[in-house]
């Protein structure tokens, strides 16, 4: 089972907080296997996709996004 969340239309790169836009932003909370967050990414027409899994899932994933 996995448990997809986003805004690619949240533009995180653009936060400021008064010391400069981030250099890489994560979510915290990325610790259930299964995990994915899609975000806009540092780049203008990009996104930024975050998965978490257990090392058991991992293999698995890594070939079928690498075929």
């Amino acid at each position: 089972m996995a448990n997809f969340a986003g805004s690619p239309q949240f533009k995180v790169y653009e936060t400021d907080f008064g010391w400069g836009k981030p250099g890489r932003v994560e979510l915290a909370t990325m610790t259930r296997d299964g995990r994915v967050v899609i975000v806009s990414g540092k780049e203008e027409g990009t996104v930024q996709v975050s998965v978490a899994l257990n090392a058991q899932h991992m293999d698995a994933f890594a070939r079928m996004l690498l075929s």
